[in-house]
């Protein structure tokens, strides 16, 4: 308990950095002209600094250097450098652009390594029944794939500190509440524990001056590497035994941006434009507002975050109400009437 008390006074520390930094950003984005201005693919009408997850990215990776100094079996420095690496090249696109093709290059490389040389030192996950290189294959590509579903999810104000938060708190609720068995298990979920702590801090820094209306957007420099340590701590739930878990908590931006990629495949839209298609990006669009939608996310999140913790003793049964739920609201904003036009009110 002690242990845990001085991670929650990590967490506060990781909180007020990463909100004092994102504020200190705002003023240096707009003198530099890292500014996102509006276009008919916008869900917002004011120009707005883009860049602002730079502030919560560098808190995490200093904070995260005193969890793998204290663990270093589970090569926690591997994830940090890609995910810094990631950051820096996510800059570069923010200032200038990358070719998506280089971005996903280095995202696949990025992942690659991350796989060989620091998941790879982590308890297996799953019961051996699936051949390596299928496990280690779709690993990969469900990696690479929530790394950008966390990047096309960041569209409205506030989603991206809410489902960081969601993330991290649920990740260390369910390795508190339910003890892992002795041995290496146990070691990675008191990693992950501290790791879930301060994920959700930086998103809740950063949601001072994100929630409606923002003042600073997170830009690619924030959602990329975001999104990748998220998987990777998702992937750690996994291998501390929580596999229903790590699937269950970000069932909302799986649903979304999965039924979303499907639906533009089937109308033939070019995937790779920006758009503003996805469920909750209608549900602005149809002037339920950003604040309300995302309270209506926050709503569901909570519930997921239960449904994880119940989890262990009904795995198939609450990953199933989980995906259910999230259908449900994507289906909801879905229905919802778009106003196709820009609305009266800041935003992503």
């Amino acid at each position: 308990m002690a242990e845990h008390a001085s991670l929650v006074g990590l967490a506060l520390a990781v909180f007020a950095a990463s909100a004092i930094g994102t504020h200190a950003l705002v003023p240096w984005l707009t003198a530099i002209h890292l500014i996102d201005r509006p276009n008919d693919r916008s869900s917002h009408v004011v120009p707005t600094p883009r860049g602002g997850g730079l502030a919560p990215v560098l808190v995490l990776l200093l904070a995260g250097i005193g969890l793998g100094v204290n663990q270093p079996g589970l090569r926690l420095e591997v994830l940090l450098a890609l995910a810094g690496a990631l950051a820096v090249m996510s800059l570069v696109d923010d200032r200038r652009g990358v070719d998506p093709r280089i971005r996903f290059l280095g995202q696949s490389v990025a992942v690659g390594l991350a796989l060989a040389f620091a998941i790879a030192a982590w308890p297996p996950i799953g019961d051996g029944r699936i051949p390596a290189w299928l496990l280690w294959s779709g690993l990969a590509l469900a990696w690479l794939w929530f790394t950008n579903v966390f990047n096309f999810m960041d569209g409205i104000d506030g989603i991206s500190g809410i489902q960081l938060i969601t993330l991290g708190a649920g990740i260390a609720a369910v390795l508190i509440v339910h003890h892992a068995p002795p041995g290496a298990q146990a070691v990675l979920s008191e990693a992950l524990i501290g790791a879930g702590l301060m994920l959700g801090a930086s998103g809740a820094g950063f949601l001072t001056a994100n929630w409606h209306p923002a003042r600073v957007f997170l830009g690619d420099v924030g959602s990329i590497p975001l999104g990748f340590l998220s998987g990777a701590a998702l992937l750690g739930l996994a291998s501390a035994g929580f596999a229903a878990a790590a699937l269950i908590l970000p069932a909302y931006y799986l649903v979304d941006a999965t039924t979303t990629l499907v639906l533009r495949l089937f109308r033939g839209e070019p995937v790779t434009q920006p758009h503003r298609s996805h469920a909750y990006q209608i549900a602005v669009r149809s002037g339920l507002g950003h604040a309300d939608v995302g309270k209506r996310i926050v709503l569901l999140n909570l519930g997921l975050v239960l449904l994880a913790v119940l989890s262990p003793m009904a795995p198939v049964l609450t990953t199933c109400l989980a995906f259910l739920a999230a259908s449900l609201l994507c289906l909801f904003f879905r229905r919802l009437r778009p106003a196709d036009r820009m609305l009266p009110e800041t935003g992503t």
